[in-house]
C-alpha cells in the first residue's frame, strides 16, 4: 500500500502539482538521518489553492514497521478543507487515520462536506474503529471528522479503497472551490490551522510512536523537521 502515490495520483487529475527540490543536505541535517535507523523518502508540493502538501514515508532497514503520512493545507483564501492521511504498518496489523480538517468555512459548504463525509462514512461504517468523531479540541479548534482505528492486515484493501474516496471527496472539493472574499473569515481559517499545526505537534501518533522509541525531544524534531 504507497498512500503517498495515491495522493499525487488523485491529485494529479486536478491539480498541477509542483514539487519543491529537496537537497542532500535536507536530509542530513534530520535526526532520522543522524540515527540511521530509518530512511526517508520526503516531497513537498505547491500548487493553486494549496499552501503545502506534504509526503513523508519511513521505515526500518527490515521493513518490519512503515510509517506514511500526507497532508494538505490549502490557502486560506478558498473554501477548501485540509486533508490528513497517516498509516503506521506492522505486519499483522494497521493504524490509519483519515481525517478531514475543517476550518469554519461557510456554512452551505460546510454542510455540504459533513454531508459527503457521512456518505462515506456509511460506506464503510462496518470496519472496526471510530468515524466522524473529534480527537482534538480547544476553545476555538475542531478537527477530526474522519476514519480512525487499528485494523488487521488482510483488511488493508478496504482501508485502502476508503482512501481513495477521501481523496476524490477533496479533489472535487478542490474542483469547485470559491475565492473568500471576507476578510474576517479568512482570518479566522488561518487561525485555525496554526491551531492545527500545534495540536498536531503535541499529539501526533508519529510523536507518541518515536518517543516510545527514542526521547521525547527526538521525536519533537522528527516532526518540526520533517512533517510541519
Amino acid at each position: 500500500m504507497n498512500l503517498h502515490q495515491e495522493i499525487i495520483t488523485t491529485l494529479s487529475k486536478v491539480v498541477a502539482l509542483k514539487p519543491v527540490p529537496i537537497s542532500e543536505e535536507f536530509f542530513s541535517q534530520r535526526p532520522l538521518k543522524i540515527f540511521g535507523l530509518i530512511r526517508i523518502q520526503g516531497d513537498k508540493f505547491r500548487a493553486d489553492k494549496i499552501e503545502k502538501l506534504g509526503l513523508v514515508y519511513t521505515h526500518f532497514p527490515l521493513r518490519i514497521i512503515t510509517l506514511q503520512r500526507g497532508i494538505l493545507y490549502p490557502e486560506p483564501s478558498y473554501n477548501l478543507p485540509g486533508l490528513l492521511i497517516e498509516m503506521i504498518q506492522f505486519p499483522k496489523f494497521i493504524f490509519i487515520l483519515l481525517d478531514f480538517l475543517l476550518p469554519p468555512l461557510p456554512q452551505d459548504r460546510h454542510q455540504y462536506i459533513i454531508d459527503q463525509l457521512k456518505i462515506i462514512w456509511g460506506r464503510w461504517k462496518d470496519l472496526p474503529g471510530k468515524a466522524l468523531q473529534p480527537f482534538a479540541e480547544t476553545i476555538a479548534f475542531r478537527t477530526g471528522l474522519g476514519i480512525y482505528g487499528i485494523f488487521k492486515s488482510k483488511v488493508r484493501n478496504d482501508l485502502f479503497s476508503a482512501v481513495r474516496e477521501y481523496m476524490d471527496l477533496w479533489s472535487d472539493l478542490y474542483r469547485n472551490s470559491s475565492y473568500i472574499e471576507d476578510t474576517s473569515s479568512r482570518k479566522e481559517i488561518i487561525k485555525y490551522f496554526t491551531e492545527y499545526r500545534r495540536v498536531g505537534k503535541i499529539y501526533s501518533y508519529h510523536r507518541k510512536f518515536f518517543s516510545l522509541l527514542m526521547s521525547k525531544g527526538w521525536a519533537e524534531r522528527f516532526l518540526i523537521d520533517i512533517i510541519f
